[in-house]
């Protein structure tokens, strides 16, 4: 989910950038806000996972960095473009054109260098995870076999129970039927 939101927030401060070049400054600002503040929240996200070696996560921390330099570099151009174009000096204009075109290029040269960082520990993740799943799963497995021994030991107490007692208990009380047997009832009365 997080790397999803980074890639979608980057594309959307990217299309924010592109939109004030259009001449769409206030929706473009707004927009810009609102993908840069996601892209935060995500980013803050990767860097609170556990498990994540912190030089990989400082190294996405100073893509993202690079890369929103870039992009509001982007919105000074746009600016620059306009107050030129307005003063019609068609040359600085076409300057500041291709400097447009070099920032988006490199803003998206540098989102594809975020999310292959972010799959990188995307896989890390997913390794950390699996070897805590095999844990978890030799963590049951032995708790599956303490209890399997532990009903077998109560199975054989409880029979270890009834044969003593069978053998205090039953055969005194046989003795004592066959004894009773043997005495006459009628030299009793």
């Amino acid at each position: 989910e997080t790397v999803s939101t980074v890639e979608s927030a980057m594309l959307e401060e990217m299309l924010a950038a592109e939109r004030l070049h259009r001449g769409e400054t206030a929706s473009a600002s707004r927009d810009y806000q609102k993908a840069r503040t996601k892209l935060e929240n995500a980013i803050s996200i990767v860097r609170e996972t556990n498990g994540i070696g912190r030089a990989k996560v400082d190294s996405l921390i100073g893509l993202e960095h690079e890369f929103h330099g870039i992009a509001g570099g982007m919105f000074r151009i746009v600016d620059s473009l306009s107050r030129y174009g307005q003063m019609r000096q068609q040359k600085k204009a076409l300057e500041l054109s291709r400097s447009h075109n070099q920032i988006m290029s490199s803003l998206d040269l540098l989102r594809g260098q975020v999310l292959s960082r972010l799959s990188s520990l995307e896989l890390s993740v997913r390794e950390i995870n699996l070897e805590k799943q095999r844990e978890i799963t030799r963590s049951i497995e032995g708790v599956k076999a303490s209890l399997l021994l532990l009903a077998a030991a109560a199975i054989g107490i409880t029979i270890m129970i009834w044969l003593m007692v069978e053998r205090n208990v039953s055969r005194p009380i046989q003795r004592l039927m066959e004894e009773a047997k043997t005495i006459d009832t009628v030299e009793l009365r």
